[in-house]
């Protein structure tokens, strides 16, 4: 049903963000422990408000986006289960 694939479907999503956010965050450690005046400064900078911040403008586009793409997936296959039975 469309319930059960919008769950499925946001929890992929929620999951990839927290990935996502890991990896851009260990990726900033790694940059930070450069000798790079710019560059660990700037990481110095970002707070952890900035930090959690981001974690939500991330999560709510990534809701946004699995919104918008759930409709076409349900439309795209009940055209298709609809087309099987014919």
């Amino acid at each position: 049903t469309e319930k059960d694939m919008k769950k499925v479907l946001y929890f992929e999503v929620y999951i990839i963000v927290g990935i996502v956010t890991i990896v851009n965050y260990l990726l900033c450690i790694l940059l930070g422990q450069l000798n790079i005046k710019y560059i660990s400064e700037l990481f110095k900078s970002i707070s952890v408000v900035v930090s959690v911040l981001y974690f939500a403008v991330m999560l709510l586009i990534a809701w946004l986006l699995a919104k918008k793409f759930n409709k076409k997936l349900f439309k795209n296959s009940v055209r298709a289960t609809l087309k099987e039975e014919k």
